[in-house]
């Protein structure tokens, strides 16, 4: 049984997370990415994690590698000495978690991380051990060090697991379709199609009372990032978080009062 948390107040201005990297302006999921969302104010970066055939965590969407790279075929068949050999759009090399975590880490300013693990996959609960794995490496054992920290997923299994290996990680819960209230209370935070905010916005109120977070995707256009701002989410995932900053300037000061632009 889980025990009931305090409802969470309406977060005046939301916390910018860069959708697998300032993917609007350079190829996702590449460290070019990665340092442009930091470059362009990002509160945190966000990345989809698979597992290459030795295992080791690597920042990937799809499947498959023909989208995003001069490769094709699946990505579990290939190692990481492998995929190393492909171009992503910025050169030969796939960007890693272990990559991205030090980048979080070692920013002259504080940086979060959200870790998506992509579910089904032939790895299985591999994927979120080795994840935890590399976290930890990098992080320490408490995982402490970064402002925030979520492992995510559409896989409620997945969530399950990232809870056993990691109490401390906070897990958020992805969503495209409203569920039932008692179902919404099974992680720390809940992850939000832009869709399903727009078409029923108490959801982000409902999700509050159950004392989560609740993180928006993919929110691109400054019409829909005041709305999200408005419903009071606490974060806004955006391949643009150059336009997001400028926008939650014009809104909310820094210091979470209303700005006094015009």
């Amino acid at each position: 049984m889980l025990r009931p948390r305090p409802p969470l107040p309406p977060r005046a201005r939301p916390l910018v997370v860069a959708h697998r990297g300032a993917s609007l302006v350079e190829p996702e999921h590449t460290l070019r990415a990665m340092q442009r969302a930091l470059d362009d104010g990002a509160d945190g970066l966000e990345c989809d994690i698979r597992l290459s055939r030795d295992q080791h965590p690597v920042c990937f969407h799809d499947v498959d590698l023909d989208r995003t790279s001069d490769g094709e075929g699946l990505l579990y068949r290939r190692t990481l000495a492998e995929l190393d050999r492909l171009d992503y759009g910025e050169g030969p090399g796939i960007l890693t978690l272990r990559r991205v975590a030090e980048l979080c880490r070692d920013a002259p300013r504080p940086v979060g991380l959200l870790v998506e693990t992509k579910h089904p996959s032939r790895w299985a609960w591999r994927v979120e051990r080795r994840v935890v794995e590399v976290l930890r490496d990098v992080l320490g054992r408490d995982l402490a060090g970064l402002p925030f920290l979520a492992g995510m997923s559409f896989s409620p299994l997945a969530v399950r697991r990232l809870a056993a290996l990691a109490p401390g990680l906070t897990r958020v819960r992805l969503r495209s379709h409203r569920a039932p209230i008692p179902q919404l209370s099974t992680s720390q935070a809940v992850g939000l199609d832009l869709r399903l905010v727009l078409a029923d916005p108490t959801v982000v109120a409902d999700c509050h009372r159950l004392g989560q977070q609740v993180f928006v995707w993919t929110v691109n256009t400054p019409q829909d990032m005041r709305t999200c701002t408005r419903l009071g989410v606490d974060g806004l995932i955006t391949d643009d978080p150059a336009t997001a900053r400028e926008v939650l300037d014009d809104l909310v000061g820094p210091d979470g009062t209303p700005s006094a632009r015009p």
